[in-house]
């Protein structure tokens, strides 16, 4: 699984200039925008996809038979990829979050906190962003998977604009919200956060492994 993991560390080094430019951007919107915390999720959303588009590399030219033919199981297979997805995604987000935070506090605006809920929030994103699309793209592939995932995003803009739509109609205050969100303990919200995605992986890891057991090459 060492191997594995080292194989996609490399091919991710491959793309550095892709990452460059999306931290790039993400650095120009937090100097140019007022909406810092959005390149929390912009950042740490498109480096994350990068586990999935892993698989589809690895399925590349017949990849999978090949890579298969090696001293590896499917069970390694598997679980390197949800290492993998956690260490992009932690290290995304935890970069982005520090960008973020020091743009606000450069820039003077008080965005601090929110920005700070606004993290915690894309954490659950992103975990269960890997949790529905690995065993996904495991299952169909990386063509029907990319369409499965636009499909994901997808779900969650309508999501978000439809509580947007809600919440002007309730008359509810989003600034009051995140407030009120921040004012609660760390611990407590990083608590159920953490208890939630432990359980969404675990479902999802087993269902991947199912997926992978099944598969001929």
């Amino acid at each position: 699984m060492k191997g594995l993991l080292i194989k996609d560390l490399k091919l991710m080094k491959v793309q550095k200039n892709f990452f460059f430019m999306i931290f790039a951007v993400g650095i120009g919107m937090a100097v140019f925008t007022d909406n810092i915390s959005f390149i929390i999720g912009y950042i740490s959303v498109v480096s994350a996809m990068f586990t999935l588009s892993s698989i589809s590399y690895d399925e590349f030219d017949n990849g999978s038979a090949f890579l298969f033919s090696l001293p590896i199981s499917r069970k390694d297979y598997v679980m390197e990829k949800y290492m993998f997805g956690l260490i992009i995604s932690g290290a995304s987000l935890s970069l982005s979050t520090l960008v973020a935070v020091g743009a606000a506090i450069i820039r003077r605006i008080n965005l601090v906190s929110e920005t700070l809920v606004t993290a915690s929030g894309v954490l659950a994103v992103l975990l269960g962003m890997l949790a529905v699309m690995i065993p996904v793209v495991l299952k169909y592939g990386g063509e029907k998977g990319r369409v499965a995932i636009i499909g994901f995003i997808g779900v969650i803009f309508v999501i978000g604009l439809l509580a947007v739509k809600g919440a002007k109609l309730l008359k509810l205050d989003f600034t009051e919200l995140a407030g009120k969100l921040a004012s609660l303990q760390f611990k407590t919200v990083f608590g159920i956060l953490i208890a939630a995605a432990a359980a969404a992986l675990l479902i999802s890891y087993r269902i991947s492994l199912k997926i992978m057991e099944k598969r001929e090459f």
